[in-house]
């Protein structure tokens, strides 16, 4: 059935994808908005409207662990744009302000795939006692002196993408200080990590 333009709601069915080819875990259903479809198939896609109308037509995605599939929509091109349109762009001139970042990833590995650590802001934060500084004020010190460069807008994560290639001096003071500052369950995290190689700082729009 095709409808040249999004329906008010759409019937999703969703489950836990399974490798095997039998699945007992239970089918649930949700309404979604063309929006929130869209949204969800953006985190795979980016922003390639022929790719989304693709998926559209498919009428299944894979998502966190989920298998979610729906009647097939065959939908005009100007209805996907005008959803688009209400997304982010990527704007590469949007300065970085460590006030508006909400969390920190550190990746080790010179190749990808590479290990990552995420850490939020409210974690890095924490004071062990007797110490005045966190790992946050750690984090906040090293891109004073040399800010990170934007890469990208992340729909998975709907934060603008910032990324600073660590030197190996940094990376041995960084290393130090987490080991000092740190939570001890972050302590241990970051040492099963393999040598960090670059930290990338997610800062979500407010508007």
């Amino acid at each position: 059935m095709a409808h040249l333009t999004f329906p008010e709601t759409i019937a999703v069915r969703f489950t836990e994808e399974e490798a095997d080819y039998l699945s007992l875990r239970p089918i649930l259903r949700q309404p979604f908005t063309p929006e929130e479809l869209v949204g969800m198939i953006l985190t795979t896609t980016g922003k390639d409207p022929k790719r989304i109308r693709e998926i559209l037509h498919a009428g299944t995605l894979v998502y966190n662990m989920y298998r979610y599939w729906w009647e097939r929509l065959d939908v005009a091109p100007e209805a996907v744009a005008e959803i688009l349109a209400r997304f982010p762009e990527a704007d590469p001139t949007r300065r970085f302000r460590t006030e508006e970042c909400s969390a920190v990833v550190l990746e080790g590995g010179s190749q990808a795939p590479r290990y990552s650590l995420e850490i939020p802001r409210e974690e890095a934060s924490r004071k062990r006692w007797f110490r005045t500084r966190s790992f946050w004020d750690a984090l906040v010190e090293l891109v004073r002196e040399r800010p990170p460069t934007y890469a990208e807008y992340s729909y998975a994560r709907r934060a603008d993408v910032y990324v600073l290639p660590l030197a190996p001096k940094e990376i041995q003071a960084l290393s130090a200080d987490a080991l000092r500052l740190a939570s001890r369950r972050l302590r241990a995290q970051i040492r099963n990590l393999p040598e960090m190689t670059r930290i990338v700082f997610l800062s979500p729009r407010s508007g």
